[in-house]
């Protein structure tokens, strides 16, 4: 019951704005085209005639139940505009163009000639302003949720990387009051970027101005958001972050850019592996598939760019038994999370912590597990 009279209260609240802003896009529909008969006549009423001002009394009303409606038809009374953007606005271009339509179709049923600017000055304005009601509503939004104040600031983010995956990183603590974080600069090795903005965050420079930037602003946390580049390029930047005294972390790869998993729930320490500057190997499993099938199949070193990669091939070919190996539990952690939530109760996956290193520890798993397959991947 309780869940029935929450639903019913929410749909209630959506139903009430939706009413709301559909009284509002008629005012500004009314007034619009009301406004471009005044402009037509250098706003003295006086000077309109009367066939005007009668002609516009029995076409507005038409005009606000086509804008209404096909604003409607387009879901632009049911988007959230709090996180609205291009998608909302291509939305809003279309149904306007019907809209336009529409009011070609009520001029040649009712034959009332307007003047020719009535028409255009009327549909830009209707256009315009019921469209920027809606982004005024994503701005103050944006601006209400925007970080924390400077007093509360704990963390001094820099991002490197002015790609996809640095714009979602920014977002994120953008929207979010609870990290106590704040981005205060990007880094991009791109030079034609440099002094401009994402989401108002500057990009200040490139990889040799790290060590400036990080004393300007004085950050304490540097994220590396370049899931993309070569673990060469990654680890030489690194180095360069390691002559500052900020904790650094980074993305697990590319495969959570291209799954839409980039956030900063998913942000790790930097580890001995992402130091060492090795390629990802691009590994093809597809040719020993029933090889795989049916075993036991052991990844050491399975939480890393290289582990995760076979994990996620070797899962596919439906091993009797997958065993994650890592010393790490973090790196084990996110793509044992991944994995479950792809296949669920489908895959024998079975998580442990350790190091190759330690003969044991290896033994017992051995013993107890007897995996018929073991990819070595462990740094």
């Amino acid at each position: 019951m309780k869940k029935n009279s929450l639903l019913s209260s929410i749909l209630n609240k959506i139903q009430h704005v939706s009413i709301a802003m559909a009284l509002l896009d008629a005012a500004i529909i009314a007034g619009s085209y009301f406004f471009a008969l005044m402009i037509r006549f250098d706003f003295h009423y006086s000077w309109i005639d009367r066939y005007y001002t009668t002609g516009y009394a029995s076409v507005i009303i038409w005009y606000i139940l086509i804008d209404v409606i096909m604003l409607h038809m387009f879901h632009l009374y049911q988007s959230v505009w709090k996180f609205a953007g291009v998608y909302e606005l291509l939305r809003s271009v279309y149904a306007w163009v019907f809209a336009q339509v529409g009011v070609f179709v009520v001029y040649l049923i009712t034959d009332v000639q307007m003047p020719v600017s009535f028409y255009i000055i009327g549909g830009l304005l209707s256009f315009g302003f019921t469209t920027m009601v809606r982004f005024m509503y994503r701005a103050l939004s944006v601006f209400k949720d925007y970080g924390v104040s400077d007093d509360a600031i704990v963390e001094r983010v820099m991002v490197i990387g002015a790609g996809a995956a640095g714009r979602e990183i920014i977002q994120e603590y953008m929207h979010s009051t609870s990290l106590k974080a704040k981005v205060f600069c990007v880094v991009d090795d791109d030079a034609r970027l440099v002094k401009k903005y994402i989401n108002g965050v500057p990009i200040e420079g490139t990889r040799e101005d790290i060590p400036d930037l990080a004393n300007k602003y004085d950050i304490n946390k540097i994220i590396l958001a370049i899931p993309s580049a070569p673990k060469r390029v990654q680890k030489e930047i690194l180095d360069i972050c390691s002559s500052t005294s900020c904790r650094v972390q980074t993305i697990p790869g590319v495969y959570q850019l291209l799954n839409g998993t980039v956030s900063i729930k998913n942000l790790r320490d930097v580890d001995v592996e992402d130091l060492l500057g090795r390629d990802t190997v691009e590994t093809d499993l597809s040719k020993i598939g029933n090889f795989i099938k049916g075993k036991v199949v052991m990844v050491t070193g399975g939480g890393g760019s290289i582990g995760s990669e076979l994990c996620r091939q070797v899962a596919e070919k439906q091993p009797k038994a997958l065993i994650i190996f890592d010393i790490f539990e973090g790196n084990a952690y996110w793509i044992q999370l991944e994995l479950k939530k792809k296949y669920g109760n489908s895959l024998n996956l079975i998580t442990l912590i350790g190091s190759v290193r330690n003969m044991s520890r290896l033994d017992s798993i051995m013993d107890e597990y007897k995996p018929d397959i073991i990819f070595h991947a462990a740094a």
